[in-house]
Order: structure tokens, then sequence, then C-alpha cells
């Protein structure tokens, strides 16, 4: 078998939230859960005794918390800020119609329902706000601060569909509004690889985006 000349880090997309269709979710909107047998499935896909970490909204943490109930093997598990979902402020817990009314005269996307600079007004109880492009700059932060020693434990990222999108785009260099046409679908694997290189292409390689585990 060639051996690895990075690490590789798997990005899951968490499950589907409750309402998926008719609101924006909440920060701690809930999952349904699928049958777990498919996730044990999904398990067999993935690396065992990898350094887990999740996003901390609730929605990745039961996602995390069940792969981990059906056997997931772990070496370490954390929970980190900069791979939670774009804050929306006055959107989350919207219906997609009332949401619309706040960005009647925002720039309109084609595959989002906002463009990667615009940032929702912020909600009545300072529920936080942010735009795609930021949600890029956290992100990018984390990616390089992650050490591409290939004799390292494998990372298992649980998150948001926002956060994968904005990790394609760093890795690969693309425009924040290109990102955004990436689809991510519920319970998705998404995979990179990092190494320590200054050679032409740079230190990311993606082997596939958004392996559908439904």
């Amino acid at each position: 078998m060639k051996k690895s000349l990075g690490r590789f880090i798997y990005f899951i997309r968490h499950f589907r939230v409750i309402n998926h269709k008719s609101f924006v979710p909440k920060y701690d909107t809930k999952v349904t859960l699928p049958k777990k047998q498919k996730i044990k499935e999904a398990i067999k896909i993935l690396p065992q005794d990898s350094n887990c970490i999740s996003s901390p909204m609730l929605r990745s943490k039961i996602t995390c918390k069940e792969f981990i109930n059906c056997g997931l093997k772990y070496s370490s598990l954390n929970f980190e800020p900069e791979l939670q979902e774009q804050r929306l402020g006055i959107l989350e817990g919207l219906s997609i119609s009332e949401a619309w009314k706040y960005l009647e005269n925002s720039e309109k996307h084609a595959w989002s329902f906002i463009s990667a600079k615009f940032s929702p007004p912020s909600s009545l109880n300072n529920e936080p706000s942010e735009s795609f492009g930021q949600v890029l700059s956290r992100v990018r932060k984390f990616l390089n601060n992650i050490d591409p020693n290939p004799e390292l434990p494998p990372i298992l990222i649980f998150t948001h569909s926002g956060v994968i999108r904005a990790a394609i785009a760093c890795c690969i260099g693309i425009d924040p509004d290109k990102a955004l046409g990436f689809k991510i679908d519920n319970f998705s694997i998404t995979c990179f690889e990092k190494q320590k290189t200054s050679l032409k292409g740079g230190a990311w390689q993606i082997h596939f985006i958004n392996r559908d585990l439904n």
C-alpha cells in the first residue's frame, strides 16, 4: 500500500435538522436520526482512533454522539467554535417566507439564499450574525493550524455545510461565491489530505466531496 504523504481530514455534515425545509435553523436545532445500521455502515468508511472534533452546535454534537454510540473509536474529542455554522442573526428560527422579507434588497445568488458578502441583521436578543466570507476566514485559520504530519491520527470533523464549503474554498483557492455552489448533503462525508510542501499545487488535496451516506 502506498504510504500517505499527508494527514487525512474527514468532514461529516450533521444529520438532517427538524423542519429543515420550512425554517432557518436555530443555534440549538435538533436533528432526525437515521437508522443505526446506516451509521454503522458509515463508520466502516472512516478511520478508527482518530482525533474527533465537533462544532459546538447541538445538531453536530448529536451527530457526533450517535457515531460514537454506534461504535466509532476515537483518541480524543474536542469542540471547536471556529467550525460552527454561519450565524444568521435575526433570520435564525424564522420561516423561509419570513426570512425572505429581510433579503428582498440583498444581492441575489444562484445557489444560496444569500451571497458570500451579505451578513443578515443581528437579532433583537443580540444573536450574532456574520457573512460567509467571515466564516471562510475562521475556517482558514483552523485549517492553517492543522499539523500535516502523516504519523499523527486522522481528523474527523462533525460540522455544517457552510463550514465544508468554506474549507473547499480555502483548499483550492476559489471565490467564496463559487464555493456556495457546492452541494453538501446532510449525513455526507468530504475528505481532504494535507501535506507539508512548498511545491506548486499547494498543501491540500481533495479526495472526494459530498459522499452521501443516506
